[in-house]
């Protein structure tokens, strides 16, 4: 256990928990400030595999060296958003851990902007993103930076702008492939579902876990009815040690799945309370679709559903709202402290941390 996490999570709670009592919480600063946070713990406390990113970092060209040397792209992975975010910042420095920082500060704070934005007390859902999401975030910096880009995008699908999150979610593409499963959720803001309706699809959901979906991309890999490059990742991850089964018995899958359950039993209490109460249903059964129903596929559901974390923080944080509006507040601490001792759970398969 990184007991930096544990810190960084209290201290962040401390930071945020000011906006309980504030009418509009200030959502640039206090993103800024707490990115910041995250991002300087990462840096300074631990040091964790980044073989592989740095491999990346260190075969890619400078953009002068492009320009003016005739140097060339590694196309290794081919995100080309990635690619060039590297590039351009070896014009400033070489060091891969200035980089590090840089991508973990920008993917936190457009995390933490969106959660005080959207959140409903935001400070639980703060303490809840640091507690289930962060840590692995902090590995996963390419995936990690285009969450970022998705919360942008969700902000903006929540905001009635479909035009500005399909283009949103096509940049976040660009950064990590899996962002292209998000497209589907632009006719989220069209449906409404009750409560009947959603547990109907939660245990759908649920049932196709059980069979597992994963399978079925091979289908898709063998007919060529995908790209190229989309044939190759899936197939590099599929022989890969993280391309093996996750199973439906771990803590993430029962923490999000009971969440969720509880956000749709709660349903009528927490509409009254919470304005994006429907959309934030749709795109949270979404998340589930991947991290359950590709359980047989354990890195493609965990990519995919990585990117939807910041809306299972405002899942979390918005059940605690009626406690809030309550002026029962002091509730905040314990299950804030609560999200913090989930955090212990991680369980390691190599190189991956599953919860």
């Amino acid at each position: 256990m990184n007991y930096y996490f544990v810190f960084s999570a209290v201290v962040c709670l401390l930071v945020s928990v000011s906006s309980i009592v504030q009418e509009k919480p200030m959502a640039i600063s206090r993103s800024l400030l707490i990115a910041l946070l995250g991002a300087s713990f990462v840096s300074l406390f631990v040091l964790p595999d980044y073989h592989t990113y740095q491999t990346m970092f260190d075969v890619t060209p400078s953009l002068i060296a492009v320009a003016f040397h005739g140097a060339v792209f590694s196309h290794v992975y081919g995100e080309p958003g990635y690619t060039l975010l590297m590039s351009a910042f070896k014009i400033i420095s070489t060091d891969f851990y200035y980089f590090r920082f840089l991508v973990v500060f920008l993917a936190l704070y457009l995390k933490l902007y969106f959660i005080f934005k959207v959140a409903k007390p935001p400070v639980i859902a703060v303490v809840a993103y640091f507690a289930l999401f962060f840590y692995m975030d902090s590995f996963l910096l390419r995936q990690s930076l285009a969450a970022g880009i998705m919360a942008l995008a969700l902000l903006s699908l929540i905001e009635g702008k479909a035009l500005r999150y399909v283009a949103l979610v096509c940049v976040a593409a660009t950064f990590h492939v899996s962002a292209l499963a998000a497209l589907p959720l632009i006719f989220a803001r069209t449906i409404d579902l009750n409560r009947f309706q959603a547990l109907i699809i939660l245990l759908a959901i649920l049932v196709l876990g059980f069979s597992g979906v994963g399978k079925y991309l091979a289908v898709l890999v063998d007919q060529g009815w995908l790209p190229h490059y989309l044939n190759s990742k899936i197939l590099r991850y599929s022989v890969s040690e993280r391309g093996d089964a996750t199973g439906l018995l771990r803590g993430a899958v029962l923490l999000y799945t009971t969440g969720v359950l509880l956000y749709i039993i709660f349903q009528d209490q927490l509409r009254r309370n919470f304005l994006h109460y429907s959309i934030v249903l749709c795109v949270a059964l979404y998340g589930l679709l991947f991290l359950i129903g590709f359980n047989d596929f354990g890195i493609f559901g965990d990519r995919v559903f990585r990117l939807f974390g910041v809306i299972f923080s405002v899942v979390f944080a918005v059940l605690c709202i009626a406690l809030v509006y309550a002026q029962r507040a002091y509730w905040v601490l314990p299950i804030s402290f609560l999200f913090v001792l989930l955090s212990m759970f991680l369980v390691p398969t190599g190189r991956v941390m599953w919860l």
